[in-house]
């Protein structure tokens, strides 16, 4: 059994995505003894940056693996026993210049130069990554993200008005474009998280129903599927999206995108809109409130499709990933 040593950002209010998801996959495994530790200083700054690398070279275990977000941290890790998990590349798309320069180097070309592994959550992370930073493909892999166990089949809601679950706020989650498409069409809209000025606009000139509710916990998150007469996400981009399963594992309907890594996630159990075409977005979701047949189909599609990502599956290749490093060791051959 190898002692694998998880790296985690410093802990942040509203940001647990990451920790949750390999908290789940830690439940599942049982061939390697995991140990998890969080950065000591918020990932703000050059001199706080520099502190957190030197944290990081003090670290012990066979395997290390940098689980995202601080991606850099894994420039103070041996080259022969390190993985680097990458979520997604948001960060280059939203910088530009110098800094688009700084992120890419430090957080992407010289920390994967530098491990003995990356594991990416989507095919379509990988080849974005690809295509953004050159890189050695060999030393990539995919590892999707795992769907956690508290998501489970759920009777349908019995809402008086059809209620719409929209999951994300960020610029991305295209809450403004969601809500033009919604115009004149009765539904709540429900929102978690805190829609951006321009979102907020959007809702009000369209004359939506809605609310929104964020800072919530795992079991108030299961709730909000659970209520749910319809699930969008029609993101413009995703590293994976993780909604999408939530959504099928709680027998929800799904509205998505037909780009990025959601069709790849999603598999037969979704409708798929173009995210940029609003009449796109809305026949969609009219499409999945007026026909009760295609909504039972993409029931049943969704739950046939939550099976791959489920906690055991993916427990299992990353313990498998674990392996591979620490048995390419000099001192383990």
């Amino acid at each position: 059994m190898a002692s694998v040593t998880r790296l985690f950002r410093a802990p942040r209010a509203n940001a647990y995505s990451i920790e949750g998801l390999f908290s789940d996959i830690k439940s599942a495994s049982s061939e390697h003894q995991i140990e998890d530790v969080f950065a000591p200083h918020p990932s703000t700054g050059l001199v706080s940056r520099l502190a957190n690398v030197a944290w990081a070279s003090r670290l012990n275990g066979d395997v290390l693996h940098v689980t995202g977000d601080v991606h850099y941290v894994a420039l103070g890790l041996p080259k022969g026993k390190s993985i680097l998990t990458i979520h997604d590349q948001t960060l280059l798309m939203r910088l530009k210049g110098i800094r688009r320069f700084v992120a890419k180097t430090f957080w992407y070309y010289l920390p994967i130069r530098h491990v003995r592994y990356v594991s990416v959550i989507s095919e379509f992370t990988k080849q974005d990554l690809l295509r953004q930073v050159r890189v050695d493909e060999s030393k990539i892999c995919v590892i999707p993200n795992a769907i956690g166990r508290e998501f489970t089949e759920a009777p349908m809601p019995r809402n008086s008005v059809p209620r719409l679950l929209q999951i994300g706020s960020s610029l991305n989650k295209n809450i403004d474009r969601v809500a033009e498409a919604l115009t004149g069409v009765t539904c709540h809209l429900r929102i978690v998280g805190r829609p951006l000025e321009k979102d907020l606009i959007a809702l009000q000139k369209a004359r939506i129903d809605y609310s929104t509710v964020f800072g919530i916990s795992k079991a108030q998150m299961v709730e909000e599927y659970q209520n749910a007469d319809l699930v969008i996400f029609a993101s413009t981009n995703e590293g994976f999206g993780l909604p999408i399963l939530e959504a099928q594992a709680t027998a929800r309907p799904v509205v998505t995108s037909n780009c990025s890594s959601m069709p790849e996630v999603a598999g037969d159990g979704a409708i798929f809109v173009d995210p940029t075409n609003v009449s796109s977005i809305r026949e969609g979701i009219l499409r999945a409130l007026s026909d009760s047949v295609i909504r039972e189909e993409l029931v049943r599609a969704g739950l046939r499709n939550v099976a791959r990502f489920s906690l055991s599956r993916v427990a299992k290749q990353y313990e498998d990933l674990y392996s591979l490093c620490c048995n390419e060791l000099p001192n383990k051959s």
